[in-house]
């Protein structure tokens, strides 16, 4: 089967490019960013392709000193793991139960 791009181009469109959506990446931090020698990448999730540009965009899930965590970076220099999912923790919605009664009646 020959896709559109193929009949435009005359040739295979490369796919090394794509990633799995969601899956862990390490992102290595570039010079200005790191303030010690200490951790170099940080722990990220895979979500998305920067428009415009070879990099990706990530969705930090461990922090340092220079990244704040739930932040937005983008990046080319990264290990991908695509065998490995994020477990990102989501905050609890705790909805408080009533047993009290409000007046009234119910009419079906």
């Amino acid at each position: 089967m020959i896709t559109p791009y193929e009949l435009w181009t005359k040739r295979k469109p490369n796919m090394n490019y794509l990633r799995v959506w969601g899956c862990r990446a390490v992102v290595r931090l570039p010079d200005p960013k790191l303030k010690t020698l200490g951790e170099r990448g940080i722990e990220c999730v895979f979500v998305g392709y920067v428009e415009h540009s070879k990099a990706f965009r990530f969705y930090v899930i461990e922090p340092n000193e220079s990244v704040l965590i739930h932040s937005i970076i983008e990046s080319n220099d990264v290990i991908f793991d695509e065998d490995g999912f994020s477990s990102v923790p989501r905050p609890s919605l705790k909805i408080p139960y009533r047993t009290e009664d409000i007046g009234g009646s119910v009419v079906p």
